[in-house]
């Protein structure tokens, strides 16, 4: 009896202990995993205390659902209540271990690497190509991949170029692993953008995370000026 008044009294501790608040974010596969992941030791810096849940989709009729706190949309701005976090550009990007010099001598040269697509967004090298005003550049060779997230590991794995969102190749680009494969970045109408759901509203917590975010992408926004 007196073990089981034990755990009785330890349950009891537990129930009463203040729980941290939980806050749930529901964000892109590849900006999760590319641009939110690695700042979350940020956050702790930041002293918010909280429990996060990161959820990912890539489905508009998911951020319409109320099941979150904070969601980050892709998307051109028309959302209603969106707050832009930042805009978005494409670059080619490659690892440096495909290169035998410092760098591509001419843009040609681009069409002598596999190119690494992405089968969510398929138009993403003619969009750069049309931008830069290249004409009837194109390689032989192309792999198509699931999604950015993908096709940015294959090019960290040297299978090819890929056609980088300059918001997800920071990490990589900072830490060595790719490179700017031909120094050209085009931008884009898209961008990140943030919502807030009402249940964000009626958290100190969320709101907390919610600025925090905002925050970072504002120096991100600034290290990208100063490129």
């Amino acid at each position: 009896m007196r073990v089981l008044d034990e755990l009785d009294h330890a349950a009891l501790l537990l129930a009463n202990e203040p729980r941290r608040p939980q806050v749930k974010i529901l964000a892109m596969p590849s900006f999760s995993a590319r641009w939110l992941v690695p700042r979350l030791t940020r956050l702790k810096a930041a002293r918010i205390d909280v429990d996060l849940e990161l959820a990912t989709s890539i489905w508009d009729s998911d951020y319409h659902q109320d099941r979150f706190d904070i969601a980050i949309h892709y998307s051109d701005g028309a959302w209603p209540g969106a707050t832009l976090l930042m805009h978005d550009g494409l670059v080619p990007v490659m690892s440096p271990r495909l290169l035998t010099r410092p760098s591509l001598e001419h843009v040609e040269a681009l069409g002598q690497f596999c190119w690494l697509h992405d089968a969510l967004r398929n138009t993403k090298w003619d969009q750069w190509l049309a931008a830069s005003r290249i004409d009837g550049l194109k390689s032989e060779r192309r792999v198509v991949l699931q999604d950015a997230d993908a096709t940015l590991t294959a090019a960290v794995e040297g299978v090819g170029i890929a056609m980088g969102h300059t918001v997800l190749i920071e990490n990589d680009i900072r830490e060595g692993r790719l490179i700017e494969a031909w120094p050209k970045r085009v931008p884009l109408a898209a961008g990140y953008h943030l919502i807030q759901s009402k249940r964000c509203a009626r958290s100190p917590a969320a709101q907390a995370v919610a600025k925090w975010l905002l925050e970072e992408a504002a120096i991100f926004g600034r290290m990208q000026s100063d490129r």
